[in-house]
């Protein structure tokens, strides 16, 4: 029972040097086994922050990264079933253009 994170980088290496592009980090208290949800958290905190990304072409040598990002927020209920039937999803897309 505990905490999913997951970390999407995109970097390349200009002389020697590794330069970042691109950083998306994910968290979840829902997706890896946590239980008593209710006990732990209150309504209102964030139980996942998710990002599913995707580099896409878009000419010569030109990428984007599409970013879906996707906020679970604890709305209420007494029961796990309850807090995931009542959860606030957010969902943002944003296309990144990478330098």
């Amino acid at each position: 029972m505990g905490e999913c994170n997951d970390i999407y980088e995109i970097f390349n290496f200009k002389d020697g040097t590794q330069k970042i592009l691109y950083t998306a980090h994910s968290n979840s208290f829902i997706d890896c086994g946590r239980d008593n949800l209710s006990r732990i958290y209150k309504q209102g905190d964030t139980l996942e922050s998710t990002f599913d990304c995707s580099l896409l072409k878009i000419k010569d040598n030109k990428f984007e990264v599409k970013q879906i990002h996707k906020v679970k927020v604890h709305n209420g209920g007494h029961s796990d079933e309850e807090i995931f039937k009542n959860l606030v999803v957010i969902l943002d897309t944003t296309n990144i253009k990478l330098k």
